[in-house]
């Protein structure tokens, strides 16, 4: 993994806790909050629009360019389990027909 693919799984790693913390609780809102606070600003601002030309630009099997695709792929199943913690049915539409874990 190079160090950008770190450092936002790392970030993830930090959110992922809290919000199955929330939802044990029943703490929906506060859940929601903090996935609505890292998508936006941690996810997309910063980690998609500096690795997008990589993910266009890269060779088909470059390190940087499986290393960029495995922690997206990762990420989307995170959020995933953390967004439908108990919702097999609507996760597998989440993926687009991917099976839920």
């Amino acid at each position: 993994m190079t160090g950008l693919d770190r450092w936002i799984f790392d970030a993830f790693a930090k959110l992922d806790p809290d919000v199955r913390a929330a939802f044990d609780k029943c703490e929906f809102h506060i859940a929601y909050q903090r996935i609505t606070q890292f998508v936006p600003v941690e996810l997309s601002a910063i980690y998609h629009d500096t690795v997008k030309d990589r993910l266009y630009t890269s060779p088909a099997n470059s390190t940087r360019g499986r290393s960029t695709q495995t922690t997206l792929y990762r990420l989307v199943k995170g959020l995933r389990q953390d967004a439908l913690p108990d919702d097999r049915v609507h996760r597998r539409r989440g993926m687009g027909g991917h099976p839920a874990p």
